[in-house]
């Protein structure tokens, strides 16, 4: 079965220091979702900014988002609180040192039962692969899966730092907080586990050379059907 033919609007917002991208879906009955993407620049002496992805559940039904590249997770449906319906959302930032490009996108709506829904035109902000950002002393790169919107529970806290000197080497340290109340599996670049409700995983290893920061997917299962992509970056790992 196709799915429904709906509104689909996509616009960058004005004035130009507003550089949100947007895209929202909706049917006779009003907004059913809702896709941002936002840059941000970081305080620091070298150009480092931040992105944030939000996906927002207008519907009285748990759904599963499906972004390019198996970007994707599940949002619950949503609230209602008296005479108001609260709307449910998923956020992702990460961090990067790299210029930052319009791209074109989509967002794919599912149900449950593994039905589509819809998919639409969805443009976001992603990072450039020229030239390449090396890393250097103190240098962190980060990834959060937020429940809700940007000022959200964070669920997971994802941190890629080097530390050290010429001198004396240099220090890789990847490190997974799980802030959430359940246990979560993940994989990210070769390395996967188990974290407990409230730990952290965390891995070091030593090099003399400064690597390149690079893009990949952190998967995330909370169990319960609560699966999770999302693209972090982070210094690659030495040789």
């Amino acid at each position: 079965m196709f799915p429904r033919v709906l509104f689909a609007a996509l616009a960058l917002v004005v004035p130009a220091d507003d550089m949100k991208l947007e895209a929202s879906v909706s049917s006779g009955s009003g907004k059913e979702y809702e896709f941002s993407s936002t840059p941000t620049k970081d305080n620091g002496v070298l150009p480092k900014y931040s992105i944030t992805d939000t996906v927002t559940n207008y519907c009285e039904r748990r759904i599963r988002f499906e972004l390019d590249k198996d970007e994707g997770g599940v949002i619950a449906a949503v609230v209602k609180r008296g005479n108001a319906t609260v709307p449910r959302s998923i956020t992702m930032v990460r961090t990067t040192y790299r210029r930052f490009v319009e791209a074109d996108g989509s967002l794919t709506i599912v149900r449950v039962n593994g039905n589509l829904d819809s998919s639409f035109n969805a443009n976001r902000w992603l990072e450039a692969n020229q030239p390449p950002a090396t890393a250097h002393p103190g240098a962190k790169l980060e990834a959060e899966l937020i429940d809700g919107g940007p000022t959200g529970r964070v669920l997971v806290r994802c941190v890629s730092e080097v530390t050290g000197d010429k001198e004396k080497g240099y220090k890789y340290t990847l490190t997974i907080e799980n802030l959430s109340t359940d246990a979560v599996s993940f994989k990210l670049a070769g390395r996967k586990g188990l974290i407990e409700a409230k730990q952290t995983f965390t891995k070091s290893e030593s090099s003399r050379t400064l690597t390149t920061e690079q893009s990949g997917l952190l998967t995330l299962d909370f169990g319960n059907k609560r699966e999770f992509g999302i693209r972090a970056n982070f210094w690659d790992r030495p040789q």
